[in-house]
């Protein structure tokens, strides 16, 4: 749920999620725009990992890929571009890098705010993205960030942007 739909102020929003990530060492952050995406705020600081970014439909996913992966880091795992591991539904993903120019732009907009509120520092310098190598009913329609988003005509919207 949106805390500032709940009445929190950006500052309260920034204490709450800066808190969070100082509790666990990381959180997840949703975005709730089409395409739906959900990446991470606190694993380069706590496991010296890239954080993680997912582009998919459904958050509910996303937030359970992107914890079956923290808890494998977690554990001493460490991702980098074309690792491949398995996802809970049973199929494989595997890691792509995150192009620079998306880590400054709209993909990762609170990332350095929540991340100040953490104390922790406030430069994204690698990312990696999970893409799903899986073709059942809950893992389609992905979107990949390899190069900067391009604008999508109508009519082609919901394909792979490439």
């Amino acid at each position: 749920m949106c805390l500032m739909c709940e009445g929190y102020s950006e500052q309260e929003v920034l204490d709450e999620f800066g808190g969070r990530v100082r509790r666990k060492g990381w959180m997840t952050l949703g975005v709730d725009a089409w395409p739906r995406w959900a990446y991470t705020i606190g694993l380069s600081a706590t496991f010296d990992h890239p954080e993680l970014i997912v582009v998919h439909p459904s958050l509910d996913k996303d937030d359970d890929l992107i914890g079956h992966a923290v808890d494998e880091i977690a554990e001493g795992r460490r991702f980098d571009e074309d690792s491949i591991f398995e996802i809970p539904c049973g199929g494989m993903a595997r890691f792509e890098r995150v192009h620079d120019d998306n880590l400054r732009g709209e993909w990762f907009t609170r990332w350095s705010d929540v991340s100040a509120a953490a104390g922790h520092e406030t430069t994204l310098s690698s990312a990696l993205q999970l893409i799903i190598a899986c073709d059942c009913r809950a893992c389609r329609g992905q979107v990949r960030l390899r190069r900067p988003r391009r604008h999508v005509p109508p009519g082609r919207r919901g394909r792979h942007v490439r």
